[in-house]
């Protein structure tokens, strides 16, 4: 399906900025897979993708990824009626 195809795509760009070490894509592309599996209703995958995408973006220092990352789990920790 459509979200079969959308991953599809994210892991090719995915591969192609890590072999080219460009972190700046590769963890907005990481958040985007959460996003994806956000919308497909996969709340424990995104949530999985979100915090890997943080985490990479703390380890480069890269401040408006980790915003977005954080905003993305809170959005879906307010969906799921969680605090954390």
């Amino acid at each position: 399906g459509k979200t079969t195809d959308a991953l599809t795509e994210y892991q090719s760009a995915l591969a192609l900025a890590e072999r080219n070490d460009v972190k700046e894509y590769v963890e907005l592309i990481t958040d985007s897979i959460g996003t994806l599996y956000y919308s497909s209703g996969k709340f424990e995958e995104a949530n999985q993708w979100y915090k890997k995408a943080y985490e990479l973006a703390a380890k480069n220092n890269n401040v408006p990824t980790q915003i977005i990352s954080l905003v993305n789990q809170a959005t879906l920790q307010r969906k799921l009626g969680k605090k954390e």
